[in-house]
């Protein structure tokens, strides 16, 4: 099945709303990895290796 057949399925079914859910979850943590690689620590981490800080103002190419 392609791509373009299977969204449309998916997000008609009955548990499109955990489906919806979960790619937000995942899109969230798959942002904050890169985020925390560019700027050398998590969230609330203090590390020798930081090189910036976090302001929620980056571009993204997807």
């Amino acid at each position: 099945m392609r791509l373009d057949e299977l969204v449309p399925k998916l997000m008609g079914d009955e548990h499109a709303d955990v489906l919806r859910e979960t790619l937000a979850w995942f899109v969230g943590e798959l942002l904050e990895a890169e985020v925390a690689g560019r700027i050398g620590a998590g969230l609330h981490e203090r590390s020798p290796e930081r090189t910036t800080h976090r302001n929620g103002d980056r571009e993204r190419v997807w």
